[in-house]
C-alpha cells in the first residue's frame, strides 16, 4: 500500500474486510476534489487492477493521452 500512497498522494489507499474478516477489495479513495469524469473511490480485487485504474483516473485527469 506504502507505494501506491505515495505514487498517488490525493488518494487513501486501503483494504476492504469480507464478512468473514478476510482481506477484500483493494481501495482508493480521492480525498481531494474530483476532477471531471473521475471517480471518487475505486476498487479492484489486486493491488495491481487498482494500480492500473488510478493510472488511468490520473491520464483522464490531465486529459493526456500518457503519462
Amino acid at each position: 500500500m506504502g507505494v501506491l500512497e505515495s505514487l498517488y498522494p490525493d488518494h487513501t489507499i486501503w483494504r476492504a474486510r469480507r464478512q468473514d474478516g478476510r482481506p477484500g477489495l483493494w481501495m482508493a479513495t480521492r480525498h481531494r476534489p474530483v476532477p471531471e469524469g473521475c471517480a471518487a473511490t475505486l476498487a479492484a480485487d489486486t493491488a495491481q487492477q487498482l494500480e492500473q485504474q488510478l493510472l488511468e483516473q490520473a491520464r483522464h485527469a490531465l486529459n493526456a493521452p500518457d503519462l
